[in-house]
């Protein structure tokens, strides 16, 4: 019998959750890393950050709350996989579209932290009435591009037929290595 390993990985908040939905989201840096060390005690192997503003409990993309949640859990974990994400700066209302960042703004806390792994979304998506996730795929060039400068491999976010055919024209043109690090998000409403 072939035995395999299997590597989980724990999305400590979720990109969307919100209070509404759970008195037991993780907000603060603190929180955020004793739930991925509560993670990683339970078995997992590589913890997803989404770190929230400590005020609205909304996604943020301070560096420095990116900064103290991978402080506090590689403290107590060094051996633990973080994977950030480069998912803000693309999603927001439709109703205002200032919530859109260039890949450099998009990336800079991976660029300063150099995790082990970061998120790469692809597509551009539908997120509810109001909701929408954009990217280009020249954005997702650049973003690729920078994280590999120093070192981060991108999980590569695929929501949809879509996404999977705009990555394989980046792993086809180089800009992403091979092999590939997917990440199959099914299930998603609108995805």
């Amino acid at each position: 019998m072939i035995k395999q390993k299997t590597v989980i990985t724990c999305a400590v908040t979720g990109a969307v959750t919100s209070l509404d939905q759970t008195p037991y989201l993780p907000i603060t840096p603190e929180q955020i890393a004793t739930s991925a060390l509560e993670a990683a005690e339970a078995g997992a192997a590589i913890v997803h950050l989404h770190v929230r503003d400590i005020e609205t409990g909304k996604a943020s993309m301070k560096l420095e709350l990116y900064q103290e949640t991978v402080y506090r859990i590689k403290l107590l974990r060094p051996d633990l996989l973080i994977n950030l994400t480069t998912g803000p700066g693309a999603s927001g209302s439709v109703k205002d579209f200032s919530f859109i960042k260039t890949a450099e703004q998009r990336v800079k806390h991976i660029l300063t932290i150099k995790p082990d792994i970061c998120s790469l979304d692809l597509n551009t998506m539908n997120r509810g009435p109001n909701g929408i996730t954009i990217n280009t795929i020249n954005i997702a060039k650049e973003m690729a591009a920078a994280v590999r400068e120093v070192g981060c491999k991108p999980e590569l976010e695929i929501f949809d037929s879509g996404d999977y055919h705009i990555a394989q024209q980046l792993i086809k043109e180089g800009v992403i290595e091979n092999p590939p690090l997917w990440q199959f998000a099914l299930g998603v409403k609108l995805g």
